[in-house]
């Protein structure tokens, strides 16, 4: 009697062991050699099955073997649908939508790299709140995208310089997650197939975010103009029309790169993503006339304090409606506005006429008037010093007894109105 073939196995699982006779003629009663090579071949299968282990998960792939071209779970859900470029149409069932608390990451959501103690800190570090660049990212939807492309390894370097600094640490471990997303950024421009992909485009723009938070404008220049040649090969930035998200992500990061070292952006504003998002009148960030001469000084700065007026507005209506300064993206839709207006206009030294100064005058204390509005926002205060060095050296080389009384009222009110109207109205 030995147990029954292979095909009622499955059945047996359930059941338990079944059995058949096997008919053996004669005095032999071990059965002929069919018979017993069939008796050991049940035996093996049930030995087999009672001492089998249970089968070794597949270890997760390292930091430095990330591969991209291949489905995420969350691109599964989707029938695998989406294209690995195809980043604007993604569905993450991960982020801002979890149930957990904001300083948590969500444990069921995918984790395409290695779950070490250091690496899950870092990643940990992106969601807790204590980073303005990553709160952008996150509650604008930008983070989640990331963390699908080749962009994360340079997240994390981002996350562990912001860690360090915070907390005065020494680890150095932001340069290995650095050269890893350098490495991969490289390879995706060797192939012509993805030289100018929107994964491409994310990994830049991860890049130049990298060099605003740490205030590096050599390495931001690079990285911008490595990115105009990707975009200038797609078409121009017009191929970002219809993709808003990276349209934003690009306007914020060339205002703030901007911003940083006191140069004109790159880019126009994107007037059509504004007029969705920003309660501006577009009036109120369209000027495009150069300070040549003493009529444009002058709309200017009409124009310029129009603009704020309407700005204080807006900030006293929705103050009274909600705690504003928690609000991460209201700077991005409302003072970088205005912010870009003031970086793309014509500057003037100590050498040029004195209205010319004044004006500049005006627009260097504007400039940091908005840079403390930014601050109540948990925004870099630090580059308004070098708008605050400029702005001392013109008043150091100014002759007040030569100024005519509209230039006195424009420079009375460039370094006092601004912060009176800050320090009453605002706070």
């Amino acid at each position: 009697m030995v147990r029954m073939d292979s095909a009622t196995r499955s059945r047996r699982q359930f059941s338990g062991p079944h059995f058949e006779f096997i008919a053996v003629a004669g005095d032999n009663v071990a059965g002929d050699a069919a018979t017993r090579r069939r008796v050991r071949s049940h035996a093996m299968v049930d030995y087999r099955r009672r001492t089998a282990k249970p089968k070794r998960k597949e270890k997760a792939s390292p930091l430095n073997e990330i591969d991209t071209t291949s489905p995420s779970p969350a691109r599964a859900i989707q029938g695998k649908q989406e294209s690995r470029t195809d980043v604007d149409s993604l569905v993450i069932p991960y982020g801002r939508f979890s149930l957990l608390d904001a300083s948590r990451s969500d444990p069921f959501g995918t984790f395409p790299i290695d779950c070490d103690r250091r690496t899950r800190r870092l990643w940990d570090h992106m969601y807790d709140g204590t980073c303005s660049m990553f709160r952008t990212m996150l509650d604008i939807g930008f983070l989640d995208v990331v963390r699908e492309t080749i962009a994360l390894s340079q997240l994390l370097s981002a996350s562990s310089q912001h860690l360090g600094h915070l907390y005065k640490g020494s680890s150095t471990d932001h340069f290995r997650y650095s050269i890893r997303a350098t490495t991969l950024l490289q390879q995706r421009l060797q192939d012509p197939s993805t030289c100018v992909t929107d994964e491409v485009v994310i990994a830049v723009l991860a890049f130049c975010c990298y060099a605003n938070l740490t205030r590096d404008p050599e390495l931001l220049n690079v990285h911008m103009n490595g990115l105009s040649r990707i975009l200038g090969s797609r078409g121009g930035v017009q191929s970002l029309d219809s993709k808003p998200l990276l349209r934003t992500m690009l306007y914020w990061v060339d205002v703030n790169g901007a911003y940083l070292q006191d140069s004109a952006p790159r880019y126009q504003q994107p007037f059509e993503i504004l007029v969705d998002r920003s309660m501006l009148t577009t009036s109120s960030y369209q000027f495009s006339q150069s300070l040549d001469d003493n009529t444009d000084g002058d709309a200017f700065v009409s124009y310029i304090r129009q603009s704020l007026t309407e700005l204080h507005m807006i900030m006293l209506s929705e103050l009274t409606k909600r705690d504003l300064w928690y609000d991460i993206l209201f700077p991005g839709f409302h003072i970088s506005p205005i912010l870009h207006v003031l970086l793309s206009q014509n500057r003037a030294t100590v050498y040029v006429s004195m209205n010319e100064r004044v004006v500049e005058c005006f627009r260097l204390a504007t400039v940091i008037y908005l840079t403390e509005l930014r601050g109540k926002f948990g925004l870099d205060t630090i580059p308004g010093l070098l708008y605050g060095s400029k702005l001392l050296l013109l008043l150091r080389n100014m002759d007040l007894s030569l100024l005519s009384t509209s230039q006195q009222i424009y420079l009375v009110y460039a370094v006092e109105g601004h912060a009176a109207d800050g320090n009453y109205s605002l706070c």
